[in-house]
């Protein structure tokens, strides 16, 4: 599918229903309203392209949390015989936070804190984070040893399962920058002939500009095979 010339009409659309919706709801209710077969990556990139945001939150979950001394002291004293599901309960009630359990689980591991209801401490926590041989970055998500990029998680929390057949690449090219609005959802073609023709840049919108130009590629090659 090439470029999607959106007109005033499917703009305000898109700016009135993307409060609240990941990008598979609205993508979903643009094609039924406007008989189009749009995929969640074009939405996602149009969403982008005009400067709009679906309000749903970059979850703290994916930020680093720096924990001060009373937060500390407050895992410390009540980690004892609680499960990390309380206990992150109880933390962001009685801080006011939204952190996740992975997160209180990984700083109570990384003071040696152990809540005495498991037979053995993993070696790297569920949330710890190291940078592979490709630059990219690595979070630890189960205790076996399973580890997933990090971009993939963040966009995952905000719009759910990266579609098949997408992959999600850099707006700004730096790999290790997994800020949600740093990441763009194309197609696996997309992602080939930008690489090939190095359309994908240090700066975001030029990047943007870089997708736009492989959809023109995979609409042309297309419509030449057709003939």
């Amino acid at each position: 599918m090439g470029n999607h010339k959106y007109t005033t009409r499917q703009i305000d659309f898109i700016r009135d229903n993307i409060t609240g919706r990941n990008y598979a709801d609205l993508a979903k209710l643009f094609n039924q309203q406007f008989g189009t077969e749009l995929t969640q990556s074009k939405i996602a990139n149009a969403v982008y392209r005009y400067g709009y945001n679906n309000g749903q939150p970059q979850a703290e979950h994916s930020k680093p949390h720096y924990y001060t001394t009373k937060q500390i002291d407050f895992i410390k004293s009540n980690i004892t015989g609680r499960r990390f599901k309380e206990l992150t309960e109880m933390f962001n009630e009685h801080f006011g936070l939204n952190l996740s359990e992975t997160q209180i689980m990984g700083a109570a591991y990384k003071r040696s804190l152990h809540n005495g209801l498991t037979s053995r401490i993993p070696c790297k926590p569920i949330g710890f984070e190291r940078i592979d041989k490709r630059g990219y970055i690595k979070v630890k998500t189960a205790y076996r040893g399973k580890w997933r990029n990090k971009q993939a998680v963040v966009w995952e929390e905000a719009n759910g399962p990266i579609p098949p057949g997408h992959v999600l690449i850099f707006a700004d090219g730096n790999r290790q920058n997994c800020d949600l609005g740093n990441l763009l959802l194309v197609t696996k073609r997309e992602m080939v002939i930008m690489s090939t023709k190095g359309l994908i840049y240090t700066r975001a919108d030029l990047t943007k500009v870089g997708i736009r130009i492989a959809g023109l590629h995979i609409a042309i090659t297309n419509n030449l095979k057709k003939r």
